[in-house]
């Protein structure tokens, strides 16, 4: 899979990655970003790993972690279309995962790994800080600190303007 990294000077603080560990299904993600260029986020439930054939200028096979759509904060999963390249975070608040599909139909979005976010980030060369804070999320306080994040510019829009 492709991952982009996006390398800034200076900014808001990092989100804390969470180290690889055993993922159960059911547990619940919070995808925080910017779906059709609006404030958006999602809670979802691990449904489990899968591999995905994914097509373009090569076609292959990544692993990729499946998602449920539960609750979205627009009330609608279609919505959610744009939603690409957002963290998901997991209950500590640390990102287990990028979101970089979405199957309407199905309800469900696919997140890269942990393992694959630790990759990426070790061929880009780029060192993870030691000391980034995550702040715990549940169903109740997702909203609001989805928006924190927002306000602190710890989640940003992001756009792909081509080669």
């Amino acid at each position: 899979m492709s991952t982009a990294i996006l390398i800034t000077q200076g900014g808001a603080p990092a989100l804390k990655l969470a180290t690889p560990y055993l993922m159960r299904r059911g547990m619940a993600a919070f995808d925080i970003g910017y779906p059709r260029g609006r404030p958006g986020e999602v809670v979802t439930h691990l449904v489990g790993r899968e591999n995905l054939l994914l097509r373009g200028r090569h076609t292959r096979r990544e692993a990729a972690l499946a998602w449920r759509q539960s609750v979205a904060r627009s009330g609608s999963a279609a919505n959610l279309v744009g939603l690409s390249g957002a963290p998901a975070l997991d209950g500590n608040g640390e990102v287990i995962g990028m979101v970089f599909a979405q199957a309407r139909r199905h309800g469900r979005l696919y997140t890269t790994t942990t393992q694959a976010l630790w990759a990426a980030l070790k061929r880009a060369d780029v060192a993870v800080p030691g000391d980034a804070e995550a702040l715990p999320l549940t169903g109740a306080t997702y909203q609001s600190t989805a928006s924190t994040l927002r306000d602190d510019l710890r989640i940003v829009p992001v756009m792909c303007l081509g080669r």
